[in-house]
């Protein structure tokens, strides 16, 4: 009896054994399978984040793109100004060398006109010297005929006179 007893508690502690290492057996197949569930989401995620980082990588190399257009839009801008600037400083100088011009033909057209003034005054001098020398000439001419004729008018007294002293 005492070894059926035996036996029994040895079969006793043999299934609490049995149970307990079903229950790690379980324990271990809730790891396993957790584990298992993990690694899984763990690869997913790894996946969708190898997938992030190459659209990031993308979106990178699309910032680079798009900076290097920038860049080449702010050259191209920078040289623009440039060219602006070289071509205001040409049409400025352009605009100076106009107004010095206009000063310089202001300061012509006022002399012309000082001269104008100036020949017409003296022409109208001339005019009224030339009248005044035709009147003269005509007078003198007058006077001249006048001292013809009376010449005239005198030699004939004076032969007049001569014929009838002679007579």
């Amino acid at each position: 009896q005492a070894a059926l007893a035996r036996i029994a508690a040895l079969e006793e502690e043999l299934q609490q054994y049995k149970e307990e290492l079903q229950m790690e057996k379980d324990e271990r197949e809730d790891f396993s399978s957790r584990w298992n569930q993990q690694h899984r989401e763990m690869q997913h995620q790894i996946k969708g984040l190898k997938e992030d980082l190459k659209q990031k990588e993308r979106e990178i190399e699309d910032l680079r793109g798009a900076a290097k257009g920038l860049e080449e839009a702010g050259a191209a801008k920078d040289q623009a100004l440039a060219v602006s600037k070289t071509e205001m400083d040409r049409l400025s100088h352009e605009l100076e060398q106009g107004r010095q011009k206009e000063r310089e033909l202001m300061m012509a057209n006022s002399e012309l006109e000082n001269s104008r003034i100036v020949l017409t005054a003296t022409v109208t001098e001339l005019v009224q010297r030339l009248e005044e020398v035709v009147i003269e000439r005509e007078t003198t001419a007058e006077q001249k005929r006048a001292a013809e004729s009376k010449a005239k008018t005198l030699e004939r007294y004076a032969r007049q006179q001569l014929a009838l002293a002679q007579a």
